[in-house]
């Protein structure tokens, strides 16, 4: 603070104070560290503080938002004072690559058409390498199946960095992936597979089967685009699409490379390896039969129910078991109307809406109409005067919203609409361990509403949470409009 308002004489004081305590202590922890880089800076020992900050980087590895703290203080004292950050220090703390990966499966047995024969395996790899080297990505995101997944990771993993961070998503359970985007290219590719998860631990965008449902396969897309996104908006960078896709096949499969290209918003951060230039330049020597058969056989839904993606809302009046029985009729005919008369301004409505006691359940079909609900809630319940309703002035809410495939069907006993399944389950778990007043989400509805809006919205990386009842973990984000 000293040196922001312009006392360098007291400033450097304290850097000595700093650096001699700091020595004294041995300290080797990253702050110890980055903080000695810091005072080192502020006296003009640049090859000290370039050490320093070396150091504090090499421990730290994957933990990016402290390195990135780091940066945006040096960032500040460039900006702010007459002190000069050198170059190398500028490099240590920059923020890291991050790549959102997507590219073709190799040829199934059955294809008509080659796209990405076996034999030009070797030749995607080699561009692959290349590319990894020009960007050096310290964090990124990709899904597991045969061929241009499968050959980014092992490419990764192969460069032996402890300070690389691999996020693989999966859309469904793994026996099932195995059995839509692995199995079909042969054993070996199954193995490599396996191989991989031994390595990097996979998360899922929902735990549960198949069902048929490819719109898992677009929800996984969305999920990789928005997360790259909001994580690179954090840490002050831009992320980079790669993709590995045939330039000239024009057909644009629904969830296949094409597909999510076409949702990638930043048109100066694409790199496309171009799998239709390596094979002109390939011989043919596959002996493959082509046939037309599907290959994976679609698991039926029993009583024509539909699974498809929702997005989920539960919400929980904060301190309605300690209101006073008198108080009753007030929570049902003066908050619960106030709510209901805000929601039945809203353009869309929900798929689903119930209530329990003091909780709320809905569901939409898009990520924006579920945040506008939310927020209307919310601000109801933050800018009214309960007392004068009769109600406690510190009257509140939890809201947490989640994203996934749910069942819907006509509920036998209510006779009207209903959703049921786990990912159901997961946002009911969240809401308990969501702050007052405040909207939480997972990640999987965080991206989905970037790729749907954009900007439009504040997302504020909470961590991951650990949710009621053993329910596992979450990664939470915090949303709010920006105003």
């Amino acid at each position: 603070m000293s040196l922001f308002i312009g006392d360098i004489v007291e400033s450097k004081k304290l850097a000595k104070a700093v650096i001699e305590l700091i020595n004294k202590e041995n300290d080797e922890d990253y702050w110890s560290l980055a903080t000695l880089g810091e005072a080192y800076l502020l006296l003009g020992e640049k090859e000290k503080a370039i050490d320093a900050y070396s150091k504090a980087v090499k421990k730290e590895k994957t933990h990016f938002g402290n390195i990135n703290s780091s940066y945006h203080q040096i960032m500040l004292i460039s900006k702010f004072t007459q002190i000069e950050v050198p170059a190398e220090i500028l490099d240590i703390l920059k923020p890291p690559c991050i790549i959102a990966f997507s590219g073709h499966m190799i040829d199934h047995p059955n294809r008509k058409t080659p796209r990405f024969p076996a034999y030009i395996e070797s030749s995607v790899k080699e561009e692959l390498g290349k590319v990894i080297k020009e960007l050096n990505p310290k964090i990124v995101y990709t899904s597991a199946a045969c061929g241009s997944d499968i050959l980014f990771i092992e490419t990764l993993l192969e460069q032996n960095q402890d300070d690389m961070e691999i996020n693989v998503y999966l859309p469904f359970s793994k026996d099932d992936f195995i059995k839509t985007s692995v199995s079909f290219a042969g054993e070996k590719w199954e193995e490599r597979f396996l191989n991989i998860l031994n390595k990097v631990s996979p998360k899922y965008v929902t735990e549960e089967s198949y069902f048929g449902n490819d719109e898992l396969f677009s929800f996984t897309g969305d999920l990789m685009i928005g997360i790259s996104i909001i994580r690179s908006m954090t840490l002050l960078t831009k992320p980079f699409f790669l993709g590995v896709m045939d330039m000239e096949d024009v057909s644009k499969k629904f969830a296949g490379t094409s597909d999510i290209l076409s949702r990638w918003p930043y048109q100066d951060t694409i790199k496309i390896i171009d799998i239709s230039k390596i094979q002109k330049n390939k011989q043919n020597n596959s002996s493959e039969q082509q046939h037309n058969e599907d290959y994976m056989h679609k698991q039926a839904i029993p009583f024509g129910i539909q699974r498809e993606i929702k997005y989920i809302l539960f919400a929980d009046i904060v301190g309605f078991s300690k209101m006073r029985e008198e108080q009753t009729p007030y929570f049902v005919f003066e908050l619960l109307k106030v709510i209901s008369e805000g929601i039945e301004k809203l353009t869309i409505q929900p798929k689903v809406l119930n209530t329990w006691g003091d909780a709320i359940f809905a569901t939409f079909n898009k990520a924006s109409d579920m945040i506008e609900f939310a927020l209307v809630i919310n601000n109801i319940i933050q800018k009214t005067n309960w007392t004068e309703r009769h109600l406690p002035k510190d009257t509140n809410i939890r809201i947490a919203l989640h994203a996934g495939p749910v069942f819907n069907g006509i509920d036998p006993i209510t006779k009207k609409d209903n959703a049921y399944g786990s990912h159901i389950n997961r946002a009911a778990r969240m809401e308990p361990v969501t702050a007052h007043g405040q909207i939480y989400a997972s990640e999987q509805f965080a991206a989905a509403l970037y790729v749907e809006k954009g900007d439009m919205y504040k997302y504020e990386y909470i961590g991951k949470i650990k949710l009621a009842k053993d329910f596992g973990y979450q990664e939470t984000y915090s949303i709010t409009k920006v105003k």
